[in-house]
């Protein structure tokens, strides 16, 4: 239960008033706070200067609490976990991926976004080799090939071959197909979710 106790401090009835007490907490002992309190904590009457006492009550409210930090830091708790680098991933990927249409994406396959995605640190496409993303996600090459390649016939990703080079990653169809789950909403009753989970014998190459 809340209490608001409202007390003059004066010379008694028919006194002129010396000073208003308001108290208010949630549990007894926990003051209020407002600029007018403040004022008349510093021994000013409001009242006794033309002030309106009502508009003192009014305007008293809880002391305000300290502002929550959001940063990316402390969210993670410790700041040298952010020193490499971190990644920014829309809410709208996490929450649709595996009822994309017209299928979903694997738990692999969303590693391997979440990899390239790393890599690209601007609007151009990420070029990183099969070998380096194999060492980050903890597989084979083959399979990191076997995930791009399904990416593709998903409509997901393009790769685009480059002599001597490492391929480019375009994850630009992804993105528009997300961005059309922006625009219609959710995707659920035409979607195909994908449950298997691929392992390396189900590559055949």
């Amino acid at each position: 239960m809340r209490h608001l106790d409202v007390r003059w401090r004066g010379k008694g009835p028919g006194g002129p008033p010396r000073r208003l007490e308001v108290e208010w907490s949630p549990e007894r002992g926990k003051g209020f706070d407002s600029p007018s309190l403040r004022q008349s904590k510093r021994g000013k009457d409001p009242v006794a200067t033309g002030g309106d006492w009502m508009s003192v009550i009014a305007s008293a409210g809880p002391a305000s609490a300290p502002k929550k930090s959001r940063t990316y830091a402390d969210r993670w708790k410790y700041p040298e976990l952010l020193t490499p680098g971190y990644l920014v991933v829309p809410s709208i990927f996490l929450l649709h991926y595996s009822r994309l249409k017209p299928h979903g994406l694997t738990n692999g396959e969303v590693l391997l976004v979440l990899h390239l995605m790393d890599h690209k640190w601007d609007q151009a496409a990420p070029y990183p080799s099969y070998g380096t993303l194999a060492r980050r996600m903890g597989v084979s090459t083959k399979m990191v090939r076997r995930y791009a390649q399904t990416l593709e016939q998903k409509g997901c990703l393009q790769r685009v071959g480059r002599t001597g080079n490492t391929n480019l990653f375009d994850l630009g169809p992804l993105f528009s197909k997300l961005l059309e789950v922006v625009h219609t909403g959710d995707p659920t009753s035409e979607s195909k979710p994908t449950s298997k989970t691929l392992t390396e014998d189900d590559i055949p190459f």
